[in-house]
């Protein structure tokens, strides 16, 4: 949770049937290029937050409210201005899944994972579960493995086992992905902390 107002909530990746994204798109491509581009990154940053989708675009606080305006007449946002979200979620799913490829959705990962870290760098584990998704998804490693176990630590403290066990995950999948061998100090520690989770959770088939 951000003091400014903005909340972080992991996205839930779902399907998107192809009738509901003809839908969706039917309006996205009647917005101006500039609006297409605002967003494509507000489905990234999961919001309509103007001073994330300022540093995001480089569009000025009077430029995105315009945008905002027309994104909102085609039904693709809804809300007051500070408070504007996405009409539905399906909607928001349809434009990250088809705006975005590979290295760019990982450098608009990063470019928000580097704005909440900037604006919490007084107490960036406030928001380690934001940071954690961030890192992962740009595949950060030495960032992403960091906040992935400080969000678990956090997850474990509240019995959020499900969610610990997520993040514990994030982080062997960031230091396999580099190659790390299986004598590893630190991989092992993590696997260990995640075996415990499991037996916590009861899911022999991780044990």
């Amino acid at each position: 949770v951000d003091g400014e107002g903005w909340r972080f909530r992991e996205p839930e990746e779902m399907d998107v049937p192809r009738k509901v994204a003809d839908v969706v798109f039917q309006k996205y491509n009647r917005l101006s290029p500039e609006a297409k581009h605002l967003l494509a990154m507000a489905s990234v940053a999961g919001s309509f937050d103007e001073e994330i989708l300022g540093e995001m675009t480089g569009y000025n606080p009077g430029h995105i409210d315009g945008l905002l305006e027309e994104i909102s007449r085609l039904g693709l946002a809804t809300g007051e201005r500070g408070r504007m979200r996405f009409r539905e979620e399906i909607s928001q799913q349809a434009i990250y899944k088809r705006s975005f490829q590979g290295s760019d959705l990982r450098e608009a990962h990063l470019k928000v994972a580097h704005i909440l870290e900037r604006r919490h760098s007084d107490n960036p584990i406030s928001i380690a579960e934001a940071l954690a998704y961030y890192y992962y998804r740009s595949r950060q490693r030495e960032r992403g493995i960091e906040f992935c176990l400080r969000a678990a630590d956090k997850a474990e403290q509240r019995y959020s086992y499900w969610d610990a066990r997520r993040y514990y995950s994030w982080a062997l999948d960031l230091m396999d992905k580099e190659g790390k061998s299986a004598g590893d100090r630190r991989w092992w520690d993590v696997k260990m902390r995640s075996l415990e989770i499991d037996f916590r959770i009861g899911d022999p088939q991780k044990l």
